[in-house]
């Protein structure tokens, strides 16, 4: 019975220690300013395309909104909205590197 209490002890002791360095860990990086977490892959490559893309005119229809802009991997997807008489809603697919549009999908109601 006492080896179990030994045990438990020891295994608190340990559990505090452990929480308590990455606590100091923590704490020690914000104040030099470096960062939590090791940057992504995917961080430096939004980097690349910020510093590299160049000015594009993209022609829409008339009267349309924009709805949103998402970056997938190499791609920027951009949504469309207004009046459907319009074609405003559409999905236009660019290369994030190049500016160049991959193509356009127009969303029209089944009649």
């Amino acid at each position: 019975m006492k080896a179990v209490k030994t045990a438990v002890i020891l295994m608190s002791v340990l559990i505090v220690a452990g929480f308590g360095f990455v606590i100091y860990t923590i704490a020690a990086r914000m104040m030099s300013g470096e960062p939590v977490l090791p940057p992504s892959s995917a961080d430096s490559s939004q980097e690349d395309i910020a510093t590299s893309f160049g000015e594009v005119d993209l022609p829409v229809p008339v009267g349309c909104d924009l709805e949103s802009v998402q970056l997938e991997g190499n791609r920027l997807l951009i949504t469309l909205d207004g009046l459907d008489d319009q074609r405003c809603k559409q999905v236009i697919v660019m290369d994030a590197l190049s500016g160049e549009t991959l193509g356009r999908v127009t969303l029209r109601p089944v009649e």
